[in-house]
């Protein structure tokens, strides 16, 4: 099983992902009828070791 995901219903993709160094990555959009994708993008990040 992949660690990222990929759905669209209708005019709205939506994707999850988890690897290496991110925790949980979330795309959410909106398509309009020309095709262009208004999105937003919300990423958790393992911290850094010293």
């Amino acid at each position: 099983m992949s660690p990222f995901e990929y759905k669209q219903k209708g005019n709205i993709p939506a994707s999850t992902y988890s690897g290496e160094k991110i925790i949980k990555y979330h795309l959410i959009g909106l398509v309009d009828e020309n095709g262009n994708i208004d999105m937003v993008i919300i990423k958790s990040m393992k911290k850094a070791s010293s």
